[in-house]
């Protein structure tokens, strides 16, 4: 039999994940919105994603929460940049969220969805997806290792240390991916040679 699945978050519970993921960063230093978006854009986003549109009125919130402030800084013929840092009492909140235990999140992969449904296709067309795919994880490898051994060789600052052993957890859940490629490539390949030797 089949085990339940894990209990899936709500939205309340996504919108409350931003929000410490957004006191995770300012917990590093004061930044604008768009240093967050851009912060997640380049470093963390390989396991956790965040639209702008999504940031600020969860920005809005946690600043009418008391949990972090927003200081004015005058643009040079620009709009005026709003900074944003964490308060003791985000600061609090950040720390008692940290000590939970991690709420389990399955995973939307599309390629699952498909395989799971590969009995009503073609299998060149799943073995096209599944390729497809195959050459996705590979190129993410690439990046991946290439943003590893540069954080490995940079100073041991904590952030660095840390961003590194994410980064190495996305290496490894890319190269299993890779082997289950290929283990279904293999396997479409013997069906094809079947149904064409018929």
């Amino acid at each position: 039999m089949i085990p339940a699945p894990p209990r899936r978050a709500n939205s309340r519970e996504k919108a409350s994940r931003t929000q410490y993921a957004i006191l995770g960063l300012l917990a590093g230093g004061p930044r604008s919105g768009y240093d967050i978006k851009k912060e997640v854009a380049e470093r963390i986003s390989h396991f956790w994603n965040e639209s702008l549109g999504h940031l600020y009125p969860v920005l809005s919130r946690l600043l009418k929460g008391g949990l972090v402030t927003r200081t004015s800084e005058p643009g040079d013929g620009r709009p005026t940049r709003h900074l944003y840092a964490i308060t003791d009492e985000g600061r609090q909140q950040l720390d008692s969220w940290l000590r939970e235990p991690v709420v389990a999140t399955p995973p939307r992969l599309e390629i699952l969805l498909k395989t799971y449904f590969g009995a009503h296709l073609e299998p060149a067309v799943l073995t096209a997806h599944i390729e497809t795919y195959r050459a996705e994880r590979a190129r993410q490898i690439a990046m991946l290792e290439s943003v590893h051994a540069m954080l490995s060789e940079a100073a041991t600052a904590e952030d660095a240390r840390y961003l590194r052993l994410t980064v190495r957890a996305r290496v490894l859940a890319a190269r299993a991916a890779l082997a289950w490629c290929d283990e279904v490539l293999t396997e479409q390949r013997d069906l094809i040679r079947e149904q064409t030797s018929e």
